[in-house]
């Protein structure tokens, strides 16, 4: 019996040459609106700062055009880039998301910064090594779960009566999949810019699992690039750039 794999799209509302930004983030919408229409699973928008050919710098106000414009497809962060960001904060935007948007929000969250050094430092990123802390104070809000001690278990998070939409975890190695796991979130493994293998970083996340309130067992994602054209000649052709930037090199 065949079967389906469910496809999903991440959109970095590139800038071609020759067109505008403001372009490409109207063509943000009818992607999503055509991803809708022939049945794709969900589009994530990622969060890059400092890429003058990248439009990509606030994927929650994409979020919220895209989600109005469609009708079923999942609509999420791929993902935020949770140094850059102080958990309050994300806490009350993608609840506001989950809101306004019922079972239809993916809250995707990654451990970079996502740009330059000087561009991280001018938004008062925290680093990386810092990631733990914050995820696990991003899910204390949430979850209203500090201690009765602890001076933020006295903060209102607002809006109230909504939860966080389902959480995915981004990583290309075994602590980030043991990490997604141990906390009950998906996990998506960045096989499009990775050379590590993804089965070990799977297994790694299965092992790890724990039963959560979106995800009663392990849900994992295979990221990879996909180039498509009208013929196999030319998609060859385009891949070739993409392939260079990797360190890939084809003989014959």
């Amino acid at each position: 019996m065949t079967q389906l794999i469910a496809l999903s799209l991440q959109d970095l509302a590139p800038i071609s040459d020759g067109t505008s930004t403001a372009a490409a983030l109207q063509e943000t919408v009818a992607l999503a609106q055509l991803a809708d229409q022939l049945g794709y699973q969900r589009v994530w928008y990622a969060e890059h700062h400092g890429m003058p050919s990248i439009a990509s710098s606030s994927p929650e106000v994409l979020i919220a055009s895209a989600a109005a414009r469609t009708n079923a497809i999942h609509i999420g962060s791929g993902g935020v880039m949770l140094p850059n960001h102080v958990p309050l904060r994300v806490v009350e935007t993608y609840r506001t998301l989950a809101g306004l948007y019922p079972g239809r929000i993916d809250l995707g969250i990654g451990r970079a910064g996502g740009s330059d050094g000087r561009t991280l430092q001018a938004l008062r990123s925290f680093g990386g090594e810092h990631f733990s802390e914050q995820l696990g104070e991003m899910l204390a809000f949430d979850n209203e779960d500090f201690g009765i001690e602890h001076p933020f278990s006295r903060v209102q998070v607002t809006p109230s009566g909504v939860q966080l939409p389902p959480i995915w975890l981004l990583g290309s190695s075994g602590a980030s999949a043991s990490a997604a796991g141990s906390i009950g979130a998906g996990y998506a493994f960045a096989a499009h810019f990775s050379h590590a293998p993804a089965a070990p970083a799977f297994d790694a996340y299965r092992a790890a699992f724990r039963a959560s309130t979106h995800f009663a067992k392990p849900h994992a994602m295979l990221c990879v690039s996909v180039v498509c054209a009208p013929t196999d000649e030319e998609a060859r052709f385009l891949s070739g750039s993409q392939a260079l930037s990797l360190g890939i090199v084809s003989f014959g």
